[in-house]
């Protein structure tokens, strides 16, 4: 369900709901349901696995519904190549103090670190896979060691229990980066993507022979 909300007047806002469905995912006015992802469905599922930085997002119309570009500064990738810049899009936004908020899109912050899964559609846009499932930010504990933290608000996992579907809350989750970027090259086969940060401009466009990168 998409909310829209026309701030009039810091006293008073305009709701308008709109319903929409789609395949394998619903939403109902505070929630986002999806089926159980895990990690294994997360990557080899997405076209890109990358981690990087939020260095900018913009709102615009586009078909009636508001949407944010995300652009992201990437060091490395898991999976994939989409660039060292690479700009991601979800649903929703602020346009001209229209806002449209839709639950369980994922949230970005400038100059956030994350780690991200990335869908590439047929028109070349990408999107975050699973919303909100498939985006983690990264920060140092109080030791200074990285972690990866999911938050996935307002949605829902629909799993199958005793034949019946049972929907609860996604919960929050904490991992130590190292670790899960082991678990997901495991799963993966290999040994890890292209590191941005380590590699010169001359290995990096040599190892996929595409383009070379703008340091």
């Amino acid at each position: 369900m998409h909310v829209f909300t026309r701030l009039l007047s810091p006293a008073f806002r305009s709701l308008v709901v709109l319903f929409c469905t789609f395949a394998l995912v619903y939403q109902t006015a505070d929630a986002t349901t999806f089926p159980r992802l895990t990690t294994k469905d997360l990557v080899t599922k997405s076209d890109a696995i990358a981690i990087g930085k939020c260095v900018g997002t913009s709102s615009k119309w586009v078909d009636g519904r508001i949407e944010t570009e995300i652009v992201l500064s990437v060091s490395r990738y898991l999976k994939g190549d989409l660039g060292a810049s690479v700009t991601v899009t979800r649903l929703g936004g602020n346009v001209d103090n229209i806002g449209m908020l839709v639950p369980g899109a994922p949230k970005f912050r400038i100059d956030e670190e994350v780690l991200v899964y990335i869908s590439q559609k047929e028109s070349g846009r990408n999107s975050v896979m699973g919303w909100a499932l498939g985006k983690f930010s990264i920060r140092a504990d109080g030791t200074g060691e990285k972690m990866i933290f999911s938050n996935p608000e307002n949605i829902q996992i629909m799993k199958e229990v005793d034949g019946k579907a049972v929907e609860s809350p996604a919960r929050a989750q904490s991992f130590k980066l190292e670790s899960y970027i082991q678990e997901v090259n495991t799963i993966l086969g290999k040994e890890g993507g292209i590191d941005f940060e380590k590699a010169s401009t001359d290995e990096a466009y040599e190892t996929h022979g595409k383009r070379k990168l703008e340091r």
